[in-house]
């Protein structure tokens, strides 16, 4: 299956996160910070990303502009848990920097699925 990259400060999230994936056969790395995981994502052969928006020092956003930058193949999901209103907009950030699908927390773990699959059959 994919080798999959959740970048997530929120430790819960990625405890569901892992799950899901790994139930249907993914490798998970994970990563806690932005910075972590954008020099975890450049030493590894990562199929997919999955990103927090909202986190502490770099936000997702950057994360996903660095990738993306460094990467034009690279596959990103973005996530996030932040107020309705403010979403609907960083997810058309997000979509604009390159993330393949936008989906909010808590993670719903059918669309998730749907998601992840899409991002990797598409690219």
């Amino acid at each position: 299956m994919a080798k999959i990259l959740v970048i997530d400060d929120d430790s819960v999230s990625r405890d569901i996160i892992r799950e899901i994936l790994e139930g249907v056969g993914h490798e998970v790395s994970e990563e806690s910070t932005s910075e972590a995981g954008i020099s975890t994502y450049k030493q590894g052969d990562f199929d997919l990303v999955i990103a927090d928006l909202y986190m502490p020092e770099r936000g997702g956003l950057d994360v996903i502009g660095k990738l993306v930058g460094a990467d034009p193949d690279a596959r990103v999901i973005a996530i996030s848990g932040i107020d309705h209103r403010e979403k609907l907009d960083i997810f058309h950030l997000a979509k604009q920097l390159g993330a393949l699908h936008t989906l909010e927390k808590p993670i719903q773990p059918e669309s998730f699925r749907v998601a992840v699959k899409d991002a990797l059959e598409n690219s």
